[in-house]
């Protein structure tokens, strides 16, 4: 042992990372009986924010959360106002609530609260240094604590802690395919009027390549949060420039063509977006999920929704472990690429396709779904955690989308 360390407990579980998905697994995994050790760097949960907070309405449907939805929901969002780079609006409108604009730091820290409660134990402040094999097929961890370092053993290591996860880079585990630069920006909208339950996304190469600017609907009758996301941080930092003066942000806001669009910030975070799972994502004794894992919607960036959907069926294999630790790790990793992992591989393919076009054929390709019928379908079936499923029906439904951008026919099929 170390000098200055001390040994500690064992444990069923440590999870390192205390956003929703850890929180979450830690909490699921307590309820079941494990004794679990979660660990985070900061010094409290939820702070500071990571995303858009835009999250899909069937999260509190998950066990244990209904509770929550009374607390962190702050908007019920119907619909959505999809704009081509040259201006034309693509409205979305669904009879039932499609997503959830939620209070996104009181998410995290009730989370969190909930996964106490049910037994977990913390270590705020305190950060992953090493991770060995020990003798009895366990990992043996090192933490560095405000009151010093410290060694535990555990049989399961759960990796939730982020982008740049430090368990996914000691245990040698495959990064995710693409991670894109992101910044979230909490306003409050002094002109205009923010749309009760709706959501803009504006796309264009000078705005967001690769990917789309957002507005989403918060706190209050005029808080707001506007962000991006781009392909590299030349183009996220000149979509960063044009944000604020963008004609079709104000149009959103029911404002007027030259009419001033003026906002007070409140807060402004940066951050990334892992896309993509990489092939080794789990090993003897280690599990990542969530961003760690790459497990982000690759058409929206999303990662909460996937995250705690992994952590359900973690925690849904290991309820009966009949099997060793090993093996239920890999029944997980089968699992999850079986019932979810197919749809985030498909979702990638619709991304690549999504980063290549141009303007040109973004604004052709929004126009060719301003139909009723078209409108109608995505209307009803449209699922912002599930957009292959739209998406096949929607060529199935019209052949001839297919031929809106020829050159990339190839990969259309694909998703057939």
């Amino acid at each position: 042992m170390e000098k200055n360390s001390r040994r500690g407990r064992n444990w069923d579980a440590v999870v390192v990372g205390a956003g929703p998905v850890g929180s979450y697994v830690s909490y699921r995994l307590s309820s079941l009986g494990y004794s679990v050790l979660l660990v985070d760097r900061k010094s409290e949960a939820g702070r500071p924010m990571h995303c858009g907070g835009l999250v899909n309405a069937s999260l509190y449907d998950l066990e244990g959360l209904a509770f929550l939805k009374e607390r962190t929901v702050l908007r019920a969002v119907r619909g959505a106002d999809i704009y081509s780079p040259s201006g034309s609006k693509l409205p979305l409108t669904g009879k039932d609530v499609k997503a959830f604009s939620i209070d996104r730091a009181l998410f995290d820290l009730e989370l969190l609260r909930l996964s106490v409660r049910k037994g977990t134990e913390t270590m705020m402040s305190s950060t992953l240094q090493g991770m060995k094999n020990g003798q009895n097929s366990e990992k043996e961890l090192r933490i560095s604590t405000p009151k010093g370092r410290v060694e535990v053993l555990t049989d399961l290591v759960i990796g939730c802690d982020g982008p740049a996860s430090t368990v996914r880079q000691l245990e040698k585990l495959d990064n995710p395919r693409e991670t894109v630069p992101g910044v979230s920006i909490e306003v409050e909208a002094i002109d205009g009027r923010v749309p009760e339950d709706r959501v803009a996304v504006l796309t264009g190469e000078r705005t967001a390549k690769g990917f789309f600017a957002w507005a989403i609907p918060s706190f209050g009758d005029f808080g707001l949060r506007i962000g991006l996301s781009a392909i590299s941080g030349a183009h996220f930092r000149e979509g960063m420039k044009r944000l604020f003066n963008d004609e079709r942000l104000a149009d959103f806001l029911s404002l007027g063509s030259g009419d001033e669009m003026r906002f007070g910030e409140l807060s402004r975070v940066f951050g990334a977006i892992p896309m993509g799972q990489g092939k080794r994502t789990t090993e003897d004794g280690v599990v990542l999920l969530g961003d760690s894992a790459g497990m982000a919607k690759p058409t929206s960036g999303g990662g909460i929704y996937p995250g705690l959907k992994a952590a359900d069926l973690l925690a849904a294999i290991l309820k009966d472990p009949e099997d060793s630790m090993t093996r239920n790790i890999r029944k997980f990793n089968m699992r999850w690429r079986k019932e979810y992992g197919r749809e985030l591989t498909k979702s990638m393919l619709l991304r690549n396709m999504f980063r290549k076009l141009e303007d040109r054929e973004m604004d052709v390709a929004i126009s060719a779904l301003t139909d009723r019928r078209k409108l109608e379908l995505i209307n009803e079936t449209g699922d912002i955690d599930h957009p292959i499923s739209l998406a096949v029906r929607l060529l199935r439904d019209d052949p001839s989308l297919m031929m809106i951008v020829p050159r990339l026919l190839p990969s259309l099929r694909k998703l057939l």
